[in-house]
């Protein structure tokens, strides 16, 4: 799609003047959704809307009564009105949601292209609730980088653990998925 713009006052018209655009940026949003069922659902985020405040993000819900991270919580008192000190979702943490039913969470956003950078251990020096940010599977050994995986003694998801034995990650989770 062509858009075409009328000079201004910034960039009047100049007879074969040349422009350079520093970045462009893409406004293509990704759908996708969460199935939370009845009870505590650990769950994560790969993609975010640009505003990622817990009442834009859980406004297509009516049963989540609550969001843990890893040090901040807050409540839904009815009707999207949350109180507490989580305000906004991250795609680099993990969250326990307290679902009163089964819901679906659905999600429209703009992936990040750039990287992400996980600080680990600022909070609580061995346990970090963090995420999988990407829509696809991998298996642990391949999503952890090799300079750092030695530094993980074990994985806790929803349901699964792994524990890392000499060179080998030995339990029932074997690999990461988005959500």
């Amino acid at each position: 799609e062509v858009l075409y713009s009328t000079p201004s006052q910034e960039y009047p018209f100049s007879n074969l003047e040349v422009y350079f655009i520093d970045s462009l940026t893409h406004n293509s949003y990704v759908d996708y959704s969460i199935i939370l069922d009845e009870g505590n659902n650990f769950i994560s985020f790969w993609n975010l809307p640009i505003d990622n405040s817990i009442e834009n993000i859980f406004s297509s819900v009516n049963n989540v009564f609550h969001i843990i991270g890893e040090s901040y919580a807050s409540q839904n008192l009815g009707n999207n009105d949350w109180v507490g000190s989580l305000n906004y979702i991250e795609r680099t943490k993990g969250y326990w949601i307290r679902a009163n039913s089964e819901e679906t969470l659905n999600i429209s956003g703009i992936p990040s292209e750039e990287g992400l950078l996980y600080e680990l251990g600022n909070i609580y020096p061995e346990v970090n609730f963090i995420s999988y940010p990407f829509p696809i599977q991998n298996n642990i050994e391949d999503a952890l980088p090799d300079d750092i995986e030695n530094n993980f003694f074990g994985i806790i998801v929803e349901g699964m653990a792994s524990q890392r034995v000499g060179s080998e990650w030995v339990g029932t989770l074997s690999h990461f998925e988005g959500t």
